[in-house]
Formats: C-alpha cells, sequence, structure tokens
C-alpha cells in the first residue's frame, strides 16, 4: 500500500473526561506503539488499541500530557522464494512498507534531536550575552575609579569596616535569607514552550475555615430594557492586608457588537474589579422606632474614603446609613429583630463621638440588660455584644441622658471574621474608585471563527448557558437573595458558541475565587472549530497602569498609541505608577503560538485604557481545528 507523508509522533493535553486519543499516523499493532503520561511509561492494561486510537481504561488527569509515538522493530521475518507462493504483492508492499514508516521514525527523531539542539545553542548564546554585558560593565566601573581613593567606590565597605568584616556580615545575612526562600513554592520557568505547560501557582487557594471573602447576587436590567439578567459582588480579603478589600463585579449580558458574534450573552464573567478598604456585613433594617420623626438615617463614608457601594436584601435599605435620634427628648428608642447564633451571641453597632449619650439603655425582649455609655474622645465604630439564648430576640435602643444616639442596626461583621452572616440584610465596601481592571471591558477569552471571521465568547457574545454550578465552601446552590461568606467560592458554567452551519463549540469553564486577593478562570474546550486567532486572557486596565514589569519593562507612558508587543512568557505585571498596585495575570501557553514577538501584547489608547491580550495565541497562516484543549488563567492584585 501507499505510505502517506506523516510525523509518527502526537501529543495530547487530557481534559480529565477523554479516554479516547486519535493517532493521525499508521500503526498496525499496539506493540509498535509507545505511550507516556507526564513522560511516564504506562503500565500493561492502563490502555488499549483500537481503530487508529489509544484508548484509556480511565481517563488521564485534567492536563496531563499524553505522548504517543510509533517504534517499529528493525527485525525482518519474511522471506521471499520462487517456488511457494511467497514473493507476492501483498508479501512486497508489506516488507516495503515497513521500511518506509521506520524511515518517518528516524526523521521524527532527527527533527526532536535538532530541536534540541537549537535550544542549546540559543541557551549558550543568551550565556554569552550576559557575560559580555558584565564585562562591559566592569570596565565601565574601572573607567570610574574614584580619583581620590583610586579606587571603584562600589568595592569599598561602608560604615568604617573592611571588605572582610563586610562580607562576613553579608554571608550570615545571606544565609538567613536563603532558608527563607527555600520555604517558599519556587516558580519553576519553563524553557519547554512545545508542551503546554504553566508556571505553578503565584498564590494557593486557601481551603481554611476562616471566612474573609462574601458574595451577594443582584437582580437587574440591561441597559437597553431589553435582557434581565444577573450581577454579582463578591468581596475578598486582600492578600497581606486584612483591612483591605477587592471587589469583583460579575455580570453576563454586557456584549459589543463590533466584528462579533452577537446575540445571547449568557456567560457570567469578571467585569471589573475595585480597589478598597473596609467592608461589611449586617442587618440595618429597624423593627421598630419611638417617633420616625425623631429618627434619621444619616450617610457614613469612614475617614480617607469617597465611594462606596451598598448592596441590600431589603429594597431600599442602604447599609452604609446609620439611624440618627433627633431633638433633645428622652426615652428616644429603636429596635431590631436580631436573630442570636448558636453560641447565643449578637451584637449592635454604634457611631461614637465626643458628643454622644452617656447614658443608652440595652433591653432585650422587653427585658433591660445593661446601660452603656457612647461617648469617645474621638469618632469611632463600636460594637457592643449580647448575649441571648439561640434564635430570634428583640433588641431595643434607650436614650436616658442627653446626646446623640448613632446605631447602624444589629448583627453587624467585617468580612475578616464574618461573625454574623445568616440574618444579613446587605453588604457595604467603601473605595476611591481605584480600578484594577475597568467596567465592561473585554475580558477571560475571544475566539476568532475562521470562516465567519466573527469573534465568539465574553465581551464578543454568542454564548448560550446550558448549566450553572455555585459551590460555597463545599455547599451547592446560587446565593439568591442572600448575602454569602465563604473561604473559598467555585462558580461552575457550560455554555455553546454557534457559529452555525453546525460550528458550535462547547466551553465547559468555572472561576473560583478565595480569601487571598485572586482569582483562577479554567476552561475546557469541546467540539472543534476553525481559528487562526485565539486570546486566552483579556482584561482592560485604567490609563494609570502604564508600566509593564515583566516579562519586560515598558513604559506606556512613553509610547505611542497601538500596540506593543512584549517578551514570550505566560506571566505578565502590570503596575500602576501612581498607586504601585501590581496585576499578576498567567495563562496557558500553546505550541501553536506564532506571534512574533511574543504571546502578551498591551494596547495602549490614550484617554481610555490600557489593554492586556495574552495573544493571539493561536496565529497562523493556516486556520486550527481547535477542540478538546483546556485553558487556565489565574490573576493576583496586590
Amino acid at each position: 500500500m501507499a505510505v502517506q507523508e506523516q510525523t509518527p509522533y502526537i501529543e495530547h493535553v487530557a481534559n480529565g473526561v477523554t479516554t479516547s486519543f486519535a493517532l493521525g499516523f499508521v500503526c498496525d499493532s499496539a506493540d509498535n506503539l509507545v505511550v507516556t503520561i507526564n513522560d511516564l511509561p504506562t503500565n500493561v492494561g492502563d490502555w488499549s488499541f483500537s481503530d487508529g486510537n489509544v484508548v484509556f481504561q480511565y481517563p488521564p488527569l485534567l492536563d496531563s500530557l499524553i505522548k504517543i509515538w510509533r517504534n517499529s522493530p528493525l527485525a525482518r521475518s519474511t522471506t521471499f522464494k520462487t517456488y511457494d507462493n511467497s514473493l507476492n504483492p501483498n508479501s512486497l508492499n508489506f516488507d516495503l512498507d515497513k521500511i518506509w514508516l521506520v524511515m518517518q521514525e528516524l526523521n521524527s527523531n532527527r527533527e526532536l534531536l535538532k530541536k534540541i539542539i537549537l535550544e542549546q545553542i540559543e541557551l549558550q548564546g543568551l550565556t554569552l550575552d550576559q557575560l559580555l554585558e558584565l564585562n562591559e560593565d566592569f570596565f565601565q566601573r574601572l573607567s570610574n575609579l574614584n580619583s581620590d581613593k583610586n579606587w571603584d567606590a562600589a568595592f569599598i565597605a561602608y560604615d568604617g569596616g573592611n571588605q572582610e568584616q563586610f562580607n562576613d556580615t553579608q554571608k550570615s545575612k545571606n544565609e538567613t535569607f536563603e532558608n527563607s526562600i527555600e520555604s517558599m513554592a519556587t516558580l519553576e520557568i519553563t524553557k519547554d514552550i512545545a508542551q503546554k505547560k504553566l508556571i505553578p501557582d503565584l498564590f494557593l487557594p486557601n481551603f481554611g475555615n476562616s471566612k474573609k471573602a462574601m458574595v451577594r447576587r443582584a437582580q437587574y436590567t440591561i441597559t437597553d430594557g431589553s435582557t434581565v439578567g444577573s450581577r454579582y459582588w463578591i468581596v475578598v480579603s486582600k492578600a497581606g492586608s486584612p483591612n483591605n478589600h477587592l471587589l469583583f463585579e460579575l455580570r453576563r449580558g454586557v456584549l459589543t457588537s463590533t466584528g462579533s458574534l452577537g446575540g445571547a450573552a449568557e456567560f457570567l464573567r469578571v467585569t471589573s474589579i475595585y480597589d478598597g478598604g473596609p467592608a461589611w456585613v449586617g442587618k440595618h433594617a429597624n423593627s421598630a422606632v419611638s417617633d420616625p420623626t425623631h429618627w434619621a438615617e444619616v450617610e457614613y463614608t469612614p475617614s480617607g474614603y469617597t465611594e462606596r457601594l451598598s448592596h441590600s436584601v431589603t429594597p431600599n435599605v442602604d447599609l452604609h446609613k446609620y439611624y440618627a435620634v433627633q431633638g433633645v427628648a428622652l426615652n428616644e428608642f429603636i429596635s431590631f429583630n436580631a436573630q442570636f447564633d448558636s453560641a447565643g451571641k449578637a451584637n449592635l453597632q454604634f457611631l461614637c463621638t465626643a458628643g454622644s449619650s452617656g447614658q443608652v439603655e440595652l433591653y432585650i425582649d422587653d427585658v433591660l440588660k445593661e446601660t452603656i455609655s457612647l461617648t469617645a474622645a474621638t469618632a469611632a465604630i463600636y460594637r457592643h455584644a449580647l448575649k441571648a439564648a439561640p434564635g430570634f430576640h428583640t433588641i431595643k435602643v434607650v436614650r436616658k441622658a442627653l446626646g446623640s444616639v448613632s446605631v447602624f442596626g444589629c448583627n453587624y461583621s467585617s468580612i475578616t471574621d464574618g461573625e454574623f452572616t445568616s440574618a444579613a440584610d446587605g453588604l457595604v465596601f467603601w473605595h476611591n474608585n481605584q480600578l484594577y481592571t475597568s467596567s465592561e471591558g473585554a475580558s477571560d477569552y475571544a475566539i476568532v471563527e475562521e470562516t465567519t471571521g466573527l469573534l465568539g465568547g465574553s465581551l464578543h457574545g454568542g454564548e448560550t448557558l446550558q448549566k450553572q454550578i455555585f459551590n460555597i465552601d463545599g455547599v451547592y446552590g446560587d446565593p439568591l437573595a442572600a448575602i454569602r461568606v465563604f473561604s473559598n467560592l467555585e462558580i461552575r458554567q457550560e455554555t455553546t458558541i454557534d457559529w452555525g452551519s453546525g460550528k458550535i463549540l462547547k466551553n465547559v469553564n468555572s472561576h473560583i475565587f478565595n480569601q487571598n486577593g485572586g482569582y483562577q478562570f479554567d476552561n475546557t474546550f469541546i467540539n472543534k472549530v476553525s481559528s487562526k486567532t485565539f486570546y486566552t486572557a483579556m482584561h482592560t486596565t485604567p490609563e494609570s497602569f502604564t508600566k509593564v514589569i515583566s516579562p519586560n519593562f515598558v513604559n506606556l507612558s512613553l509610547e505611542a498609541d497601538g500596540f506593543k508587543y512584549l517578551n514570550r512568557s505566560n506571566t505578565v505585571v502590570q503596575e500602576d505608577s501612581t498607586t504601585s498596585k501590581r496585576i499578576y495575570t498567567q495563562t496557558t501557553i500553546f505550541n501553536e503560538e506564532n506571534n512574533v514577538y511574543g504571546a502578551p501584547t498591551v494596547r495602549k489608547v490614550t484617554g481610555s485604557y490600557n489593554k492586556l491580550y495574552y495573544g493571539a495565541a493561536i496565529s497562523n497562516p493556516v486556520a486550527l481545528e481547535l477542540g478538546d484543549f483546556s485553558v487556565s488563567t489565574r490573576k493576583i492584585f496586590t
């Protein structure tokens, strides 16, 4: 038979579901195949060979790298004779085919060896370049000798000590530093970009019991009034900053028609991320007041903050306000229907000042429990603890002496400790309108389908929701009309993008949020579409993010509008030049990447934004069939 030109080697990346993996080349026996998973040999019985496919007994783990290659034996068992009909076309073709198959395998090995040698040559070239730079720096130092001491000042110890003393001290410090480094997770920078490999996490999910994040869902209507969707607010503690928080805004139904598939936009995605300070959850609504005209709701903003977000379960309730008694009459009261937790605890939150009342009575179910003073030298938030049997009780606050009484409500808690959450009617978050990523911009991912030339996914639409699951600390459910405080939140979705003519790409994805101030976005795409361009990670930042720290330093304030290509890397670090805030982005690298300067780019638009594109991750002259592949993107905000 004829032997087609082919490469007897193929790689697959497991999606955790598929068990069958096509060879893509000719092979007549399982005995001539070598199969590895993550470069480890497979066991006998782990897989079988059927109809040109390697079929595993159980699906390999997600993101496992599967390598399959043909290794034909060099032995020959046939002997042709003139008298027994052994010299026939079938036998002769079989022998000749084996020669061609082995030649293909030798050529494949030659290409692999060539690739390894070229990588080593490039690596040695980089090393020589670094030596040349050091050599030039050394001679530059020699040319700048100090004229008084006739010595390079960079080699002189400080504080009157000699060089040996300084070296001994520095050695001790270095040993301490090295011991600290050994206890940290190291980042393995991979040079083998032909293998789809992700650098290890910049942050690790925290699966402890500490509750330091919360989520709130609010119904909303799209601007044009045509679609009703959902908006979610997720507030998480910032890594290393227990009193500072991040606000993630998640929306669906936000899309652009420019060059886009449009239509359904049912994928719930992160549209904006705010930096901020205090974040509360609590119950603001009162159950009774002595006289509605004697109690007023007053706006409250902590010192140093000008903006805030407040969302409530109860309509027209604003959690950031407090109730303030008006006039000079005594015995004015306000009551709250409070839930005491399983330990019998509840609280009241007050604003205390120098002018606050020095005598306030607290009642539980009309029984006087204690008298407290709210007077404070400087304005401060005060949470007063109460005890009663678990369950709901009426708490009443009564002014018994002149002075202000300012009470926010009951069962207030910062999400750092997450003490009271079950009966909360809202959350509040303060910030100065400082954004990490801008509202409603392109985010997450986008794919250009080759035949139509249209963008699909995320801001570009075309996504029909098939399934959505919320996993909050291992409990599944949608936080509709509720405040949920959590350590870890996972939002799972399944969507389909239909480009017509039977071209349907399915996306099984998840967003994972945790209290460390970052999130992870994983996608597995199923079915196949033809594409030249695929952006694996995107987000839009304000113009103030003018610096790119890694993979190479760029000052966008000095660059013209347009695309700035960065060095090839799967990690990008952006910095706000005003506040020094940073965004760390990691995403998956694919061997199809064919950008001239590397995968990541930043697009500058003066007066608008600086936008990160990770891609086009696929940018080839010939469209590729996409399917059965996965992408993982992680972001952390500091």
